[in-house]
């Protein structure tokens, strides 16, 4: 089962979207990481699935554009990244992650709303 099913069996009918920062980096280093290529990849495919949106970055990194937008917007962030997982809880954006195999919320989704 792939993670967007995962997710949508945890949260319901789920609208998928991505930054264009975060496909512009992910483009940049699945060109010049050999050793994490394949992964990039798999992430890659995955955006690709994502409605793509154009944000302004106004000089901010990559993270500071998720935290910003995610809590705009009240979206939940994926990612694996913990140093951002630790940034958006304290922006109180929820976040969904995988520990062991399996997919972790936090907060539970039901606190977020």
């Amino acid at each position: 089962m792939g993670l967007f099913r995962k997710i949508e069996d945890i949260l319901g009918r789920v609208h998928f979207v991505t930054i264009r920062p975060v496909v512009d980096e992910l483009s940049k280093l699945s060109r010049r990481k050999i050793q994490v290529r394949r992964t990039l990849r798999s992430a890659l495919e995955m955006v690709a699935k994502c409605e793509i949106l154009e944000v302004e970055t106004g000089g901010e990194t990559v993270d500071d554009v998720i935290v910003r937008v995610a809590y705009k917007e009240r979206l939940i962030v994926a990612t694996l990244d913990s140093r951002l997982r630790r940034r958006l809880r304290r922006a109180n954006v929820p976040v969904i992650y995988l520990r062991q195999n399996r997919l972790v919320c936090e907060p539970a989704i039901a606190e977020y709303g």
